[in-house]
């Protein structure tokens, strides 16, 4: 993004690097692509857990094969998920 703005404000080549951005919106860009890796990492677990139901059997059956295969796929991106995002905020708000 931020390569994107200094081509497209630059209009010496020598002073490509001299383009002012905003850290505000710098800051809000990597919130909002943050915001979109957690809700594309969100619908990639539900099409995961779809898919276990399809070859394993439902998740409200009285099989432990599901449930077995669902639980640790959803803590473990449940963790990812909750570092990934305060890594982010971190970096966008420090």
């Amino acid at each position: 993004m931020k390569l994107c703005l200094i081509f497209y404000n630059s209009n010496d080549p020598q002073e490509a690097q001299a383009v002012v951005i905003s850290q505000k919106f710098l800051r809000s860009g990597m919130i909002a692509s943050a915001m979109g890796s957690v809700a594309g990492t969100f619908f990639l677990l539900l099409s995961m857990i779809n898919i276990v139901q399809l070859k394993l059997g439902s998740w409200s059956c009285a099989s432990a094969w599901p449930k077995i295969a669902i639980i640790p796929l959803i803590i473990l991106v449940a963790n990812g998920g909750i570092i990934f995002t305060s890594s982010v905020l971190y970096a966008a708000l420090h």
